[in-house]
């Protein structure tokens, strides 16, 4: 397929412009999307439009894929089984609702049971990753986790700065994780995670600082049932490597 198909010329003008059919660009659905690419050189144009031209053809792929019939679904509590917990606790779960009862079989919650869908061939790339659960966005709830950390910070009113922190902590570990929904992380990928940043010679109080907004951010999840479990408590190993510093004496004062 020839990615001249992408690029038009308006009448009276001799810039080129992209245009995408059923796209996603930047987690947004567009039945049709245009950008100027501002030149009336055709190969600059394909420069520039290249990596939107990229990202479109993936969206093309995983929708086949996908009408192809070459994808997984399960729901995140299996349908028509009960399923115990160390606590006494256990739930039932339909394809709508996951009912969830007590020790003594009394009704503590009822909410909904989640379909995910996932490519038999899953894609390779962050890039893919991201696309796929764009493409995907109106078959499954939401599975990547941002809602986990809006809701954080929302409700601590986290600052800006804070937030983008605990925003590229969240890319970082999903991105070494894999496609994965956050409902199954444990903690054993939580320290592999914590792991990867202490061999990045990050301090271990820097790692517990990174770490410690995603624990944050999970403990409200699992108050609300969106988890049942916080995956990122007690996986940050201790270690004397802090910064020792020395005091200044008087003279050194004077």
């Amino acid at each position: 397929m020839s990615v001249d198909r992408y690029l038009f010329r308006r009448k009276g003008s001799q810039n080129w412009y992209v245009r995408l059919q059923n796209t996603v660009i930047n987690d947004r659905h567009y039945k049709s999307f245009e950008r100027s690419l501002g030149t009336t050189d055709k190969e600059l144009a394909l420069i520039r439009a290249n990596e939107l031209i990229i990202k479109h053809r993936i969206v093309l792929h995983t929708t086949n894929q996908m009408k192809l019939g070459n994808y997984v679904q399960e729901y995140l509590y299996p349908v028509g089984q009960r399923t115990h917990y160390d606590n006494g606790t256990y739930i039932e779960a339909s394809q709508t609702h996951v009912k969830v009862y007590d020790e003594i079989g009394d009704l503590i919650e009822n909410r909904n049971n989640e379909l995910i869908i996932t490519l038999t061939k899953p894609p390779a790339t962050k890039e893919e990753h991201k696309l796929f659960a764009a493409v995907n966005a109106g078959n499954r709830t939401e599975t990547s986790g941002s809602t986990i950390i809006d809701t954080w910070a929302e409700q601590n009113n986290v600052s800006s700065r804070i937030q983008s922190e605990a925003r590229k902590t969240w890319e970082q570990f999903t991105s070494h994780i894999g496609h994965k929904h956050y409902s199954k992380y444990n903690r054993d990928d939580a320290r592999a995670f914590a792991r990867q940043l202490l061999d990045r010679t990050h301090k271990s109080a820097t790692v517990e600082k990174k770490i410690s907004s995603l624990r944050a951010a999970f403990n409200i999840a699992l108050a609300d049932g969106k988890v049942d479990r916080n995956p990122f408590v007690g996986v940050v190993p201790r270690k004397r490597d802090a910064l020792e510093r020395l005091p200044l004496s008087n003279a050194d004062m004077a």
